[in-house]
């Protein structure tokens, strides 16, 4: 059986977008946005999670959180 290649041109110019990803890790949740670097419009921004992530205080004053933590929240987001 014959195979038939079909041939377009196309300028690789036109399909061609330089899209940024942004990340934000703060103390409460992962928020994530994709920018058009050429417009500076956004595409899309998501947070993630939905409820606020634990802090761990094992003195008065202390404050911490586990980057094993961050690293889920971070691909979790970009994944929305």
């Amino acid at each position: 059986m014959p195979v038939e290649w079909v041939v377009s041109t196309f300028d690789a110019q036109t399909l061609a977008v330089m899209l940024l990803l942004g990340i934000d890790i703060g103390t409460s949740s992962i928020k994530v946005s994709v920018v058009d670097a050429q417009t500076q419009d956004r595409i899309v921004s998501v947070s993630y999670p939905e409820t606020e992530t634990e802090i761990i205080s094992k003195q008065p004053g202390w404050a911490e959180q586990n980057p094993d933590t961050w690293w889920e929240h971070t691909q979790q987001a970009i994944l929305k």
